[in-house]
């Protein structure tokens, strides 16, 4: 891999507490940990969550505390596209309950709708531009939405941060992973740095975006293992029918803002 790109600084992977471990030795300190309780999940980590209204600072949420932060910087070790629709909308009473179909991966679907599908979610019209409908009734959303899960791993954990990112940031995620192919880096080989910019939609209303860029690069040893932590982490917290969607669990989307609403 290539870590000779103009302005970028080459980051000791030393100042991150992960770089003393090696994969097997981090499974060890989860399951010595969690005992008999293998499961980890991405609601046992701490939560970063973009503010509805157009808010330019993230709800950072520990297990023991709340607070506010401008930026968030770290390592990008894994991402997953999640997808999740109700049948009843948040005026009709549908919060609190798990979706009627929902896919782990974006692509596969499980539920009702995705049965008329073959479970194929490309081919469910509820995954189509224009099938959620607005107040006016007009259509501008995916009634299905679609969202990144985003595993954020900082300097000073062994565990990442979860950023669940809405439908109006995933382009802006998109264009900054297809910039880092060109560089030839992996995601998971730079420093990134996640802040918001305040944006409105076609009905006038303000939301936040999220606002991505490399801020360090890794050198190519440290980049493949963090490149394993990445494969790690991503079958770690990746959903399964047994799980019950835990992606969804708690919060729901409005597909035509992209806000967030905890139930």
């Amino acid at each position: 891999m290539e870590t000779k790109n103009k302005g970028l600084a080459v980051v000791d992977a030393k100042s991150y507490a992960i770089a003393e471990f090696d994969e097997g030795t981090l499974r060890e300190i989860v399951e010595t940990n969690l005992g008999g309780d293998k499961s980890l999940t991405e609601f046992d980590l701490s939560r970063a969550k973009i503010p509805s209204g157009g808010g330019l600072a993230f709800n950072f949420e520990t297990a023991s505390a709340e607070s506010s932060v401008s930026e968030l910087v770290g390592v990008i070790v894994a991402h997953q596209t999640r997808r999740s629709y109700w049948a009843s909308s948040l005026d009709d009473g549908g919060g609190g309950s798990p979706p009627d179909c929902w896919s782990p991966d974006g692509v596969n679907g499980f539920g009702e709708q995705a049965s008329k599908v073959g479970g194929q979610c490309a081919r469910c019209p509820l995954s189509q531009f224009g099938s959620a409908k607005g107040k006016d009734g007009k259509g501008r959303g995916q009634a299905c939405a679609q969202r990144k899960a985003i595993f954020l791993l900082p300097n000073d954990s062994i565990l990442p941060v979860f950023l669940s990112l809405p439908p109006t940031s995933l382009a802006s995620f998109k264009a900054y992973l297809t910039g880092l192919i060109g560089k030839r880096l992996p995601v998971s080989g730079v420093v990134t740095r996640i802040s918001l910019t305040k944006e409105k939609n076609r009905a006038g209303t303000a939301f936040a975006q999220a606002v991505f860029e490399t801020v360090g690069v890794l050198d190519p040893e440290n980049a493949r293992r963090f490149m394993a932590f990445g494969k790690m982490f991503d079958a770690m917290f990746r959903p399964t029918l047994a799980s019950v969607s835990p992606t969804v669990r708690g919060e729901r989307i409005d597909t035509t803002t992209g806000e967030v609403f905890d139930d």
